[in-house]
């Protein structure tokens, strides 16, 4: 069986969007020595951000807010700014490990790590999980990231003392057929307030292009 080409894009979307619900943390030196903890969350905690796919030429703004946190798990309302539709539920760990995604309800097995506490540049890890579509669609990932430098990044929230971390990685079907997906990914995440602020990602299909997203953050709400 073969997804649509809306459900492949959205396998990367999601994991995009889910990367963005990190929220309060702790401040950072300009320093390429320092680390970063794991940010703080806690009930209540609300962001908002613009989601741009900029090869379909389209542009949305969407909420995330936390509902509970239980253990190493955190459950988020998702709400879209644009559609009359109705929210939908994210998780998370604490770690802010993706395990559901909120957009299109695809879920990741054990959960797709984007960041890896506490960071330090020059820190490197692989990132291997497994996501299932809310239409069944199965694929692997396997994405090798490494956090390259500290740097000042500005977006729709603010300027930002940030993390840079790059990834470059596969997406293969399981149920589905057709070649493998390229990705390649930069993410800025800021400890103060301890968030991605910006993430930008380009996949490839067949060596054409297929999506290119950009995400950055509107403003935050802490409790």
């Amino acid at each position: 069986m073969r997804p649509a080409l809306t459900t492949l894009r959205r396998l990367r979307l999601g994991a995009g969007l889910c990367a963005f619900l990190c929220l309060q943390g702790t401040a950072l030196a300009q320093d390429a020595g320092a680390s970063a903890a794991a940010p703080r969350l806690a009930v209540g905690d609300r962001m908002s951000y613009r989601v741009e796919e900029r090869a379909d030429q389209q542009r949305h703004e969407a909420t995330a807010t936390v509902l509970a946190i239980e253990g190493d798990r955190v459950r988020m309302r998702y709400q879209r700014t644009d559609a009359a539709a109705e929210p939908t539920e994210q998780v998370m760990t604490t770690a802010l490990n993706n395990v559901v995604n909120g957009s299109d309800g695809s879920r990741y097995e054990p959960h797709l790590d984007q960041l890896r506490f506490p960071l330090q540049v020059g820190q490197a890890w692989t990132t291997e999980a497994a996501s299932t579509a809310a239409s069944g669609a199965q694929s692997r990932l396997s994405i090798d990231r490494k956090v390259v430098a500290i740097e000042t990044v500005r977006v729709s929230a603010g300027e930002f003392t940030a993390y840079r971390v790059e990834s470059k990685g596969w997406i293969n079907g399981v149920n589905w057929r057709g070649a493998a997906m390229r990705l390649e990914q930069v993410l800025w995440y800021a400890p103060e307030p301890g968030r991605i602020v910006k993430l930008e990602s380009r996949v490839w299909r067949n060596n054409d292009p297929f999506r290119h997203t950009v995400i950055e953050a509107l403003g935050f709400q802490s409790n």
